[in-house]
């Protein structure tokens, strides 16, 4: 759209007719933008930051599948614990605090769209 981004010399014209000559806004007040595109970015910070720990929570319940299933062919938990990588034993002990992490950003979430819900 070559308009996209810019106005036209009818810029201070907000309305449009539609074909039953009703006036309709033709964009978003702009004094709201700044305010709306900084939620949004929020937001989408956070739903970036949710999408990164929902991953992470996805491997750790696999490796704790995985670690079930094998668990028999170890002596105990202590020498299965002490064969996984480092890495494996990092992201199970991260569970607690990945899970608070997405409770909390959940919640921060719920609070920007309520929060943006009551602007409007």
């Amino acid at each position: 759209d070559k308009n996209s981004g810019k106005r036209g010399d009818d810029s201070a014209d907000s309305t449009r007719s539609n074909k039953n000559n009703k006036l309709e806004p033709k964009e978003k007040d702009d004094s709201r933008n700044d305010c709306d595109d900084d939620i949004n970015d929020s937001n989408s910070n956070i739903e970036d930051e949710l999408e990164r720990l929902q991953y992470q929570l996805t491997l750790i319940e696999a490796l704790e599948e995985r670690n079930k299933a094998q668990l028999e062919s170890f002596a105990d938990e202590q020498h299965q614990w002490e064969s996984l990588e480092e890495e494996e034993r990092d992201l199970l002990q991260s569970k607690v605090s990945i899970v608070e992490r997405m409770e909390q950003m959940t919640s921060e979430l719920v609070q920007m769209w309520m929060g943006g819900k009551s602007m409007e």
